[in-house]
């Protein structure tokens, strides 16, 4: 899948100390996901359809599945974003059979709000498993098309505030309205 310029080409998110963030934050989905976002907002473990096939899954296997409360997940980045809308869609399709696109939305939070969003330090664990190892390569590209040195961060040592600067993971555990999103790409 082609990325879209507008992904491409956001530069300015990352220097030589890290992604740089403000207000705006950037939020990978699916289109099958993007009607009831732009009406309800972006809500914590959203993707019910996902979660229903999944606990269906599990408990025909006869394993039983607690439930749990994700946040959202933030990215300084329109780039960063995008790698992970491709991952929604690529699990969307793979449990559902939905044939859907990569759609980022802009996140812009007041004051009071965008102190809810912190690094992503549960990341540690993904950056672990072949997930996060296909993450961390699509991050080297990114810092290697900026002429930027990949960072270095060992998952267990690294500094909290890493995750966010070197790595660009964040969430915000609350809901996101509406009124508070507005469509990148689709």
């Amino acid at each position: 899948m082609t990325t879209p310029p507008v992904v491409a080409q956001d530069y300015d998110r990352l220097t030589a100390d890290g992604f740089v963030y403000d207000n705006t934050w950037f939020h990978g989905t699916s289109s099958g996901l993007l009607e009831n976002i732009l009406q309800q907002g972006l809500k914590r473990s959203g993707d019910a359809e996902l979660e229903t096939a999944l606990h269906n899954t599990m408990t025909t296997i006869g394993d039983r599945m607690t439930d749990h409360q994700e946040p959202v997940f933030l990215c300084p980045a329109k780039s960063l974003a995008w790698y992970w809308a491709l991952q929604t869609v690529r699990k969307r399709h793979s449990r559902l059979g939905n044939d859907e696109e990569p759609v980022i939305l802009a996140v812009t939070l007041g004051e009071d709000s965008a102190l809810q969003v912190l690094p992503d330090v549960g990341a540690a664990s993904i950056l672990m498993h072949p997930e996060g190892e296909d993450y961390l390569a699509y991050l080297s590209g990114i810092y290697h098309e900026r002429d930027l040195p990949h960072p270095s961060l060992n998952p267990v040592q690294a500094d909290r505030l890493d995750y966010l600067k070197k790595l660009g993971l964040a969430y915000c555990n609350a809901d996101i309205g509406p009124e508070y999103l507005q469509l990148v790409t689709r």
